[in-house]
């Protein structure tokens, strides 16, 4: 029988005052069934103030393939968290680099799930995340989530790029390279969009096998102060999507402004055109939900429509005041 062959990976991490998150996402990647001598885990301590560093050194004691590396400087155009990993390619010794959050929570398939979808010539692979849901909030959150991932994987079926997950992502050595790295790449907040867009670019081909591969688990934003923060950040790399997904965007977050001006010159024309979105976003939303085999998000999708309206003109109207955007701890312009 042909012995199966495991390719070596390199995990990133790149943690920034992580002592509530840290030790629960390494135990998910040493719990990993990928053979240990077979990948590497990462972590780039971006200059943390709390006790991340204490605890992640004592983690990986007698751990050889857990390593720490401190941040304490810049690689040419990158920042941020662009900048943590613009270190850590530097020494991976990996062919397959698995980028991933210290607020996530890692299936014990995941490495070997995403490798498996890293065909020839496949730079990039988009992976499969959704926020715990343990409330009303956290579940919309979850849901809006599941809703972006499966436009991004229809989109992928027509071959149409759009963007990948920061916290869930694999691309491989060769065409990170080929890029130029993050040192080289122009400097963008929303990183994993900019590094997609730049290997697409290239001629590398993307998967986005979304609930096709394990499920990583993300921590939900526990505020709408902080939720708006969270996608305001996001916008910037949605608003250098192709242009026709923009617009479609933007429509979307005017929706709801749209149907409260209809109301002054037709009630019911605007009671109908409210009726039949709501209508048809929570049967589609419904359907995706049981698709995916999410269906405890169900007694919840009755919400979604209104949230998602409310969410979006918020943010449309935030990021038309203001573009700066703050990132743990640190403000930028955008």
């Amino acid at each position: 029988m042909k012995e199966k062959k495991f390719p070596l990976v390199s995990v990133f991490v790149a943690v920034r005052d992580e002592e509530e998150n840290i030790i629960a996402c390494l135990s998910t990647l040493l719990a990993q069934n990928y053979p240990q001598e077979c990948f590497e885990v990462l972590i780039g301590n971006d200059q943390s103030k709390d006790n991340t560093v204490q605890l992640v050194e004592s983690f990986i004691q007698h751990r050889p393939n857990f390593k720490l590396i401190h941040i304490n400087d810049y690689k040419g155009e990158a920042r941020g968290k662009a900048n943590v990993l613009a270190h850590l390619a530097e020494v991976a010794t990996g062919d397959y680099f698995l980028v991933t959050d210290a607020d996530m929570l890692l299936p014990i398939n995941w490495i070997e799930g995403m490798i498996n979808f890293a065909k020839k010539r496949v730079g990039i692979v988009t992976g499969y995340t959704m926020p715990k849901s343990d409330s009303a909030f956290s579940a919309l959150q979850a849901i809006d989530w599941l809703n972006a991932q499966a436009q991004i994987y229809l989109m992928a079926q027509f071959n149409i790029p759009v963007t990948s997950l920061g916290n869930n992502m694999l691309i491989s050595k060769e065409a990170y390279w080929e890029t130029g790295g993050y040192e080289k790449i122009p400097f963008s907040i929303t990183e994993d969009f900019e590094l997609f867009q730049q290997v697409v670019d290239k001629g590398w081909k993307f998967s986005q096998p979304f609930y096709k591969v394990p499920v990583g688990i993300t921590k939900a934003v526990k505020s709408l102060p902080l939720l708006l923060k969270q996608r305001k950040r996001w916008m910037h790399g949605a608003m250098q999507i192709k242009w026709y997904l923009k617009w479609a965007l933007v429509l979307d977050a005017l929706f709801l402004p749209f149907v409260l001006l209809m109301l002054f010159f037709s009630p019911k024309g605007a009671f109908l055109l409210f009726v039949f979105r709501f209508l048809l976003v929570t049967v589609l939303t419904s359907l995706l939900i049981i698709q995916t085999a999410q269906k405890p998000l169900l007694k919840y999708v009755l919400l979604f429509d209104v949230y998602h309206q409310a969410l979006s003109f918020l943010l449309i109207s935030s990021y038309a005041f203001s573009r700066e955007v703050e990132w743990k701890g640190r403000s930028y312009k955008v």
